[in-house]
């Protein structure tokens, strides 16, 4: 309310003028005209919203990446990775991390959703449960890789897999 002036009662309109869905079911053109009027007066607000994508990103590509040692916390049965993950598009990215010890006998695995932005690296811990393993400190195999939606075509892709050998070293405690 400014100065005693309210607008108690809305009206208006909005027209759609177009309308266009990516095959993933995303907006990709919207085009509507709206007029808005306050308590009958005949002055209205009005404008024109028109959104496109921009055209022309390149297709996605992501690329992982891993550090050299894990943590292991025997108490509290975690092996605790972290890492880096690349992308050539914003999008919502899922890491998945699998640790194994003797042979594949201990195995762990976790995964976590990380937003990646083009041109910047973006960082990724997972904590993953050992419950039910043996896993000692020492080397250790890792088996990483990320995927997102390409929000050209709304296809899947999927980095290469990063498949270092890791040190687990004791967690602080």
């Amino acid at each position: 309310m400014i100065q005693g002036f309210s607008c108690t009662i809305i009206t208006g309109q909005f027209d759609v003028l177009d309308l266009e869905f990516a095959t993933n079911g995303t907006v990709s053109r919207l085009d509507i005209k709206f007029t808005q009027q306050c308590n009958g007066a005949t002055a209205a607000l009005s404008g024109e919203l028109i959104f496109a994508p921009p055209t022309g990103l390149p297709p996605l590509s992501l690329n992982v990446g891993v550090h050299q040692t894990a943590t292991l916390d025997s108490t509290a049965g975690t092996i605790t990775a972290r890492g880096t993950v690349t992308c050539t598009q914003f999008v919502w990215t899922m890491v998945q991390a699998d640790v194994t010890q003797n042979h594949g006998l201990d195995f762990t695995t976790g995964f976590i959703h990380v937003s990646c932005r083009p041109g910047r690296v973006a960082r990724w811990t997972i904590v993953m449960n050992t419950s039910g393993s043996s896993f000692q400190l020492g080397a250790a195999n890792a088996s990483v890789f990320a995927a997102g939606e390409d929000a050209n075509n709304g296809t899947i892709a999927n980095s290469p897999s990063a498949n270092p050998t890791v040190t687990l070293v004791p967690a602080d405690t």
